[in-house]
């Protein structure tokens, strides 16, 4: 395999089933119904390069590259996979810098934040921090996400609370439905509550300070860690974005839901017809397709069909992509933003 043509070309991914003790079984009925796993399910890491166990890399599902994974082609051709603003270095230093994925919580999440890049340069740790943004594909009558603290209490008093055992007290509860997005800084204390599907966009970390889980077990039968004196080091965002974020004033084909540095998400609505995927020069792309269905071509006449549930990498050496619309597309176009670190 050429590494280097293969990143000419967009890439379809296959998902990874994560186990988690609060998932389901919807990622499997409605999502990915051919996955071969056993709920709970969690969650499905969609694109993914994260650590160094290969079986949480994602794996190529079309094409010459079918079968390798993109921590491979990472490693052999970094700029034409990344781009060059994203592999500033030589084959084998570069990381792939976002990590996508569907969530299922068929019960509460713990409470948690998650560490800045600021933080983690600060105590001279490797990796990124972690900023997230969710998009709500279904929620349950009454589903709820915490959100932040109840107005008026401190950082400091709810870690308090905390060690306590109170946790559970002090949040911010936000009802949620389906199509709203919310952007969640590093640092934001959160949860998803029961009830509840979604898309999840991340900077490329599994780091999660877990303040407080309901008493719950894990799926071995013991208490899971909480990190309290770790999230005790977090400086929480001020002020926080709205949450949800406001909806777009008037339907639009394309509309841009959510731009911090670390990354954007373009919300597609394609009825019929097409719709060019546009991005800088030399910088890679995510598609995920939420419903209907449709296809990606190429301008070299290269057509790849895709569905409910379907991920595609676009690599940077990829030529412009044309989304076209069989029957009534949702999608996401998620790109890496001009601030988003190289993980070392």
């Amino acid at each position: 395999m050429d590494a280097i043509d293969a990143c000419r070309h967009p890439l379809r991914l296959e998902p990874i089933a994560v186990p988690r003790v609060w998932g389901g079984d919807r990622i499997l009925k409605e999502i990915h119904p051919g996955l071969a796993a056993a709920p709970p399910i969690g969650e499905s890491w969609e694109v993914s390069g994260v650590g160094e166990d290969p079986a949480l890399h994602s794996r190529i599902a079309s094409g010459a590259a079918r079968g390798t994974t993109l921590r491979v082609l990472l490693r052999e051709a970094p700029r034409a996979l990344l781009g060059a603003a994203f592999a500033p270095g030589g084959a084998g230093e570069a990381e792939l810098p976002l990590l996508y994925k569907y969530i299922d919580a068929r019960e509460t999440l713990s409470v948690q934040v998650h560490p800045s890049d600021e933080l983690l340069a600060r105590q001279g740790l490797p990796g990124t921090g972690k900023d997230e943004a969710w998009v709500i594909l279904d929620a349950a009558p009454g589903a709820t996400i915490i959100y932040g603290l109840d107005a008026g209490l401190a950082y400091e008093d709810y870690l308090e609370r905390a060690r306590a055992g109170n946790g559970g007290e002090g949040l911010r509860r936000v009802a949620v439905r389906r199509g709203d997005f919310i952007l969640l800084p590093a640092g934001t204390v959160h949860a998803i509550g029961a009830g509840i599907l979604l898309a999840e966009l991340q900077q490329s970390s599994d780091i999660t300070y877990r303040i407080h889980d309901w008493g719950r077990v894990g799926l071995d039968g013991k208490p899971r860690a909480l990190h309290i004196e770790q999230a005790a080091l977090v400086r929480p965002p001020r002020p926080l974005p709205p949450c949800p974020l406001a909806r777009p004033a008037r339907k639009a084909t394309l509309a841009r839901r959510v731009d911090c540095d670390s990354f954007t998400i373009d919300e597609i609505t394609l009825a019929r017809g097409e719709l060019a995927l546009a991005r800088p020069a030399d910088r890679f792309g995510i598609l995920s397709v939420l419903s209907g269905q449709g296809s990606v071509r190429a301008a070299d006449g290269e057509r790849i069909s895709v569905a409910l549930g379907d991920v595609i990498f676009v690599p940077a050496a990829a030529p412009r992509l044309v989304l076209e619309a069989t029957n009534s597309l949702w999608c996401l176009w998620m790109l890496p933003g001009n601030g988003a670190r190289v993980a070392r």
